[in-house]
């Protein structure tokens, strides 16, 4: 017990120091204007933490992790920061063309780093909002969600044929941020998204209140009827509150999707959406019954309003 609690204290500081850290990085790099791949340099760090939960999870008994899941995490995880490193170009362009017909020029002081991450982090509940709510992309990021288990792992867990979702946040390049600061926030928000998956850390009190924690993203990865679709915040939970997506950790979680993926197999995981969106698709009766099926939730059925399958 002693061990655990150490654990937990030490991944809580770890928290503080990163949010610390991060603010440094952000004002370095952006008065400096220089690009760094945020994955790629803390991915020590992120394999650190690991293993110590590992380490943590074997000397207690609390089989945190499977080898089989574990593996099959990891390999969609290199696959989602390769790509991701590739397409850092691309979308650093992307967002500087809109920037040209920027509504305003928000440089860089301080104010504009904290506009920037209220906007980045609203966007990003709104898209993780779509990825549940719409067929269309739950297809792609049901990937994440195939895991029974989980742990700091399954935030590896990525679909890698999701390149288009940084188109979400040009309107944070035409408002007037900087394409540099809106990359950064993201990829830190994406390091904050990964601490919270764990069943080591407990409740946090009113930290709770406005931001995610791993209590709150155990709800959100968790299968029972009254957890479904809750919790879609990154940092912040303010916006689930706000928009009564919000539900606190009440019973114990189930992990994973209702109908459950047993296959390991990272093609399989990444993929075997698509299989039932083509046939709800060529089996449609019409082109409007089509885009019913694809913005609708997930397991709609004409007339029929059914949970997730």
């Amino acid at each position: 017990m002693q061990i655990m609690q150490i654990f937990r204290q030490q991944v809580q500081i770890s928290i503080l120091a990163l949010k610390r850290c991060a603010i440094h990085l952000a004002y370095h790099l952006l008065n400096n204007k220089k690009m760094v791949n945020v994955s790629l340099v803390t991915l020590p760090l992120i394999f650190i933490v690991m293993i110590a939960e590992m380490y943590i999870s074997t000397f207690k008994g609390l089989k945190l992790y499977k080898l089989r899941d574990t593996m099959a995490n990891l390999a969609l995880g290199l696959h989602s920061v390769v790509l991701g490193t590739l397409a850092k170009g691309v979308v650093i362009v992307v967002y500087s063309f809109f920037s040209q017909f920027s509504i305003f020029n928000l440089g860089y002081q301080w104010w504009a780093f904290v506009l920037c991450f209220f906007g980045s982090d609203f966007i990003y509940y709104l898209f993780h909002r779509l990825g549940h709510e719409t067929q269309l992309f739950w297809t792609a990021h049901v990937t994440h969600h195939t895991s029974n288990e989980f742990n700091f792992s399954v935030a590896l867990r990525q679909p890698f044929q999701d390149g288009h979702k940084f188109l979400f946040w040009i309107p944070l390049a035409v408002i007037g941020f900087d394409p540099l600061m809106i990359v950064l926030l993201n990829s830190l928000s994406t390091l904050y998204g990964f601490f919270l998956h764990t069943e080591t850390v407990g409740k946090l009190g009113p930290i709770e209140l406005l931001f995610n924690t791993p209590s709150h993203h155990r709800v959100h990865h968790s299968s029972n009827k009254k957890y479904l679709d809750k919790n879609y915040g990154r940092v912040l939970i303010i916006w689930d509150r706000f928009l009564g997506t919000f539900q606190k950790e009440e019973e114990k979680p189930r992990y994973g999707i209702t109908k459950k993926v047993t296959t390991n197999n990272p093609f399989k995981l990444a993929f075997h959406e698509y299989g039932k969106t083509y046939s709800l698709l060529s089996n449609s009766t019409s082109v409007k019954q089509a885009f019913q099926y694809l913005f609708n939730s997930p397991g709609w059925k004409p007339e029929v309003k059914t949970y997730r399958q």
